[in-house]
């Protein structure tokens, strides 16, 4: 079942084709029992002296990333590797949770880039090469949040990235990892891209990109992501985190097994977001029990993959299939072209289209309605293709650039 599990989601040919994994560094809310992290003791050990080998958990999860590449034949897996917060002591109160009163102490700003560091090391000498870490997960909520993570304020976090994180990375064998910022909710953006302006404007120098998360995403539009990225244009957006059925989204908490809103809701969201800048989607968690955890805080969610109660079973919820409609066909390397809806009963429908690397064109149609829709999609390069669409649908197409195509490189057509 495990490498059912791998094959659905990671295999090109017969499953979904992810290509990116988002693994913790540590611990995080969805551990089972505690939360931990690499060093805890000594305490006040700014050398790090016991980080010389990797955790038995990270063994573990590494023997399943080496083994997810095998069983679907996909070896191009890009690991993103996220924090959720320091053995306590390096933070002012010496306790896991975040708040303004515990944030990192400035004497172990290095010492926290030199962690990051080290687990790049003990990651490679395990055999699983890192493509990019983040500087921390939900660093702006963290005040609010009763579990390990890491609170900063941006002016504060720009200055660690400037002067330990960016220079260590940069001067060390790892200069190709890349670095990503932020890492937190979309309506929080705004002000913190300004206090990191603020504290230290060089740090984005060193950041390949910006990460967000959904979960508020109604509190300002996707108008923003466009902003960052004209005014950072070497820096890409990506969402880095994004589940249903959370306590604070939703009153009902965690797994719903077969339940279509979700599935409408994670379309929307991508075909919103891909539209405006994004250039890469990572979910929270690919598997979770019938219950949405397990997690030592008690927290539920749902994911695409739900375990079933015995154990012997799982379900692929219509949010897996949704996501399988966007990371089976969108290759990386895509393009985002223009896809315009007109006329009556467009709106009930969203769309989104790309151009491949293989010179095919993929199409996305969501229609929203509770009857079928005729549409006609008008391609210059390929004539008039004539669909009906169903009812409350999820539609994908994929053709090859057609003859009557003559568009010049860097065109539009």
């Amino acid at each position: 079942m495990r490498k059912c599990l791998f094959t659905s989601y990671f295999s090109q040919s017969v499953g979904a084709g992810y290509t990116y994994l988002r693994v913790p560094i540590g611990g995080t809310d969805f551990d089972p029992f505690t939360p931990w992290a690499y060093n805890e003791y000594p305490q006040n050990d700014a050398k790090l002296s016991n980080f010389t080998q990797l955790d038995s958990r990270d063994v573990e999860r590494n023997a399943h990333i080496k083994e997810l590449m095998q069983v679907s034949k996909n070896s191009n897996v890009n690991i993103l590797g996220a924090t959720w917060g320091p053995p306590p002591w390096m933070k002012f109160q010496n306790h896991w949770n975040g708040g303004v009163d515990n944030q990192l102490k400035p004497e172990y700003y290095q010492t926290w880039a030199d962690y990051h560091l080290r687990w790049l090391e003990l990651m490679q000498n395990d055999g699983v090469n890192v493509w990019a870490i983040s500087t921390g997960n939900e660093p702006a909520s963290a005040g609010q949040i009763e579990f390990q993570i890491l609170s900063w304020n941006a002016s504060d976090q720009a200055v660690w990235i400037a002067d330990n994180l960016g220079p260590t990375l940069r001067d060390s064998k790892y200069s190709n990892v890349k670095i990503h910022g932020f890492d937190d909710n979309r309506d929080l953006a705004p002000d913190w891209i300004k206090g990191m302006e603020y504290g230290a404007k060089d740090a984005f120098d060193y950041l390949s990109g910006l990460e967000f998360h959904a979960y508020s995403d109604k509190a300002l539009g996707p108008e923003i992501l466009d902003h960052f990225s004209r005014t950072y244009p070497n820096i890409q957006i990506w969402y880095s985190e994004n589940c249903f059925g959370a306590f604070f989204m939703t009153p009902y908490i965690g797994p719903q097994l077969g339940t279509w809103g979700r599935c409408e809701k994670l379309v929307s969201t991508l075909i919103e977001n891909f539209s405006h800048s994004t250039v890469g989607y990572l979910d929270w968690n690919l598997l979770l029990d019938h219950k949405g955890g397990p997690s030592y805080v008690n927290n539920a969610i749902d994911a695409y993959i739900i375990l079933s109660e015995n154990g012997k079973k799982m379900y692929k919820q219509p949010t897996f299939y949704a996501m399988a409609h966007f990371s089976k066909f969108i290759l990386p390397g895509s393009v985002r072209i223009d896809a315009n809806l007109l006329e009556c009963g467009s709106s009930k429908l969203k769309t989104i289209a790309f151009l491949r690397p293989d010179n095919k064109i993929v199409v996305i149609v969501y229609n929203s309605a509770i009857r079928s829709v005729e549409v006609t999609i008008r391609d210059k390069s390929k004539g008039n293709i004539n669909l009906k669409l169903k009812p409350k649908s999820i539609n994908t197409l994929v053709y090859e650039v057609g003859s009557a195509s003559k568009c010049k490189s860097g065109k539009q057509c």
